[in-house]
């Protein structure tokens, strides 16, 4: 069988269904059964990388399945599929892992049980190269100087593989465990990815035409989709594809590539006690290098719409807006050409149009160091778990209004986190989890009556 490994995903109605994904390293017909229900799938190498995704409905809530798969031993047998609860949810999440790095933190969040795990923006690093257990020399996107090598699928593709079919992070999907996933720019090219081919020192020097730029960008959001086939499917009316904004003074040129190649990747999915808005920071948004003003967006416009929109009407008492991008970044710390305080009138309109609305938690990653930050007007709390799976940035960390600096541990995973929450229908624990010894460095509790947090734990233990 062609089966090499497989993923949980999360259904549209994940109390009551579930998603089984398979990776095919040939063609194949993919067979599983599922309480009584047989599904099956034909895999083609040339479509989705060779994955496939197969459904069940109809399902009782929080219950782990068992799946019986045709010709298929998993890394840790069987193979399982969760439903979540009605009124409760176990919820991990992570950002940024290096290529070839440990997946220590899904081992550590594995004992915790989650119901659901959000791959945060930088994972899995396209651009870096590495040899490692499923990828006998993946190619270094963000190194090379041939147009050919970062206007091709199969670069993006291989480091996929290696990051969903490690052994850590099978090991959630072994409890069932849903994973959901939004990219991030290390994801394209490299850090700090701009549409625009010359916007952005730190790419500018890889392309020479914006044909060379699309190029690229098209053969990296084909492999991200590839293996966001799990995720839950964006029917809301409204939601289409949407070209980057160029914003004032920076203009791109125009697109050598339809707009379909710019579709809605972020979705929303929940249960009665919290609703997740998992947001797309990459897709749609200015060049980096445009004036900060009204005209220069971080999610396009059709895409903050939608948030604005739909956030302000869940019923949820809980409502956790995941995005790539930090809200509050330090004045201090190194700095970054595509983070929200480059887009800071964009930010503050937004959380301008969510204040009033009970109770937003905002979940970001890329910053390489840990952070929780607040404001008191609007009201808003950003929880940055991250670095999962790289080194930790030399600079203070933020918790509240208190700062604590903590010194660079390079090549070590001493000062690594991860998120973990619990929700119910009363009240939200929000934890940073170090991933040495899996001890919290910060708790923070939650009411729905408040975006901010009742007790923040401000110290590193």
């Amino acid at each position: 069988m062609a089966i090499e490994f497989h993923w949980v995903g999360c259904h549209e109605t994940p109390t009551t269904g579930v998603k089984l994904c398979f990776h095919c390293t040939a063609a194949d017909t993919v067979t599983a059964t599922l309480n009584g229900v047989t599904k099956s799938a034909t895999a083609d190498t040339a479509v989705h990388d060779g994955n496939v995704v197969l459904s069940w409905d109809g399902l009782s809530p929080d219950t782990v399945y068992t799946a019986s798969v045709e010709n298929f031993t998993p890394h840790y047998a069987p193979v399982k599929a969760r439903t979540w609860p009605t009124d409760f949810l176990r919820v991990a999440h992570f950002s940024c892992v290096e290529p070839g790095a440990i997946d220590l933190w899904a081992l550590q969040a594995s004992k915790h049980a989650p119901h659901v795990v959000i791959a945060n923006d930088d994972y899995p690093y396209t651009n870096n190269a590495v040899n490692s257990e499923y990828v006998a020399s993946a190619s270094s996107i963000l190194d090379s100087d041939d147009a050919a090598v970062r206007a091709d699928q199969e670069n993006y593709a291989k480091h996929h593989r290696r990051e969903i079919g490690k052994r850590g992070i099978q090991k959630l999907f072994a409890q069932g465990c849903n994973l959901l996933y939004m990219p991030g720019d290390h994801e394209w090219c490299g850090d700090d990815w701009d549409h625009d081919a010359t916007g952005n020192p730190s790419l500018s020097a890889l392309f020479t035409t914006q044909a060379d730029c699309d190029a690229a960008w098209d053969a990296g959001r084909k492999a991200c989709e590839s293996y966001m086939i799990g995720n839950p499917t964006n029917s809301d009316a409204g939601v289409v594809a949407e070209y980057p904004k160029t914003g004032a003074v920076v203009t791109v040129d125009s697109p050598t590539t339809p707009e379909s190649n710019y579709p809605p990747l972020y979705f929303r999915v929940g249960n009665t006690a919290v609703e997740i808005f998992l947001n797309d920071a990459i897709s749609h948004r200015s060049p980096a290098a445009a004036t900060d003003d009204a005209d220069k967006v971080m999610f396009g416009s059709v895409q903050q719409a939608w948030i604005e929109a739909k956030i302000a009407a869940s019923t949820a008492p809980f409502k956790l807006w995941v995005q790539g991008k930090y809200l509050f970044p330090l004045d201090a710390e190194p700095a970054a050409s595509d983070r929200f305080d480059k887009y800071a009138t964009n930010r503050d309109a937004i959380l301008t149009s969510l204040n009033g609305t009970t109770c937003v938690i905002s979940v970001a990653g890329d910053k390489h160091a840990p952070n929780i930050g607040q404001t008191e007007s609007p009201d808003m709390c950003c929880i940055c778990a991250c670095p999962s799976g790289v080194n930790i940035s030399d600079h203070d960390l933020t918790f509240g209004p208190a700062t604590q600096h903590v010194p660079a541990t390079r090549a070590s995973t001493t000062a690594q986190v991860y998120g973990y929450g619990v929700f119910t229908t009363d009240s939200a624990t929000m934890q940073l989890r170090r991933v040495l010894g899996d001890r919290p460095v910060w708790t923070g509790t939650f009411s729905p009556d408040s975006n901010l947090p009742t007790y923040p734990n401000r110290r590193i233990a």
